[in-house]
């Protein structure tokens, strides 16, 4: 009684905005990693500049209050590619964990692979040795073991996953590569 009036408040409302909350703290935190990504790739300016412009970007602070997906997905995305850099500038295992670590939440939030290929391309920019290339398999592995993890019913209902991704598919016209007027 006391969890339902006092934490979830009365009709559940509470829930509402711890929801906003939470979105509005990742929707800081894109603000924030834009900044350090920006900073490690040119310079602190550009890292000053670019985390205004997201900042007071509409479409930001409106998924930012509204709770949409887009939210954790962009913050995901900016720290598989911060951690896919720093494979560039420091190729340690640690970085290719973080990368394929944060690849796998950001895949698991919206199923868009746009993740795996900075790893990739930040991968063949660094290797030095065959050695390397274990690495590589260990941020490719550590995402799939991951998705696997936060998303078991992939395994579980295969076919339904993939009857409702082609719906979707078909739906906002992915891969037609054609502009839908």
């Amino acid at each position: 009684r006391i969890f339902e009036f006092e934490v979830l408040g009365s009709r559940q409302i509470n829930v509402m905005y711890w929801g906003r909350y939470i979105t509005a703290l990742f929707g800081v935190g894109v603000t924030l990693m834009t900044y350090l990504l920006s900073k490690k790739v040119f310079s602190r300016s550009v890292g000053l500049i670019a985390a205004f412009l997201v900042a007071v970007n509409f479409r930001q602070v409106l998924n930012s209050h509204i709770g949409l997906p887009d939210i954790y997905n962009a913050f995901f995305l900016l720290l598989t590619l911060y951690y896919s850099y720093s494979i560039v500038t420091e190729p340690t295992t640690k970085n290719y964990f973080l990368a394929g670590l944060f690849n796998a939440l950001y895949f698991s939030i919206k199923f868009q692979t746009f993740g795996f290929s900075p790893i990739v391309v930040a991968h063949l920019l660094s290797f030095k040795t065959k050695f390397d290339h274990l690495k590589l398999l260990l941020a490719l592995c550590s995402s799939a073991f991951f998705i696997t993890l936060l998303n078991p019913y992939l395994i579980v209902n295969f076919e339904k996953f993939m009857a409702i991704q082609t719906y979707q598919l078909a739906k906002y016209g992915i891969g037609s590569n054609s502009i839908n007027v």
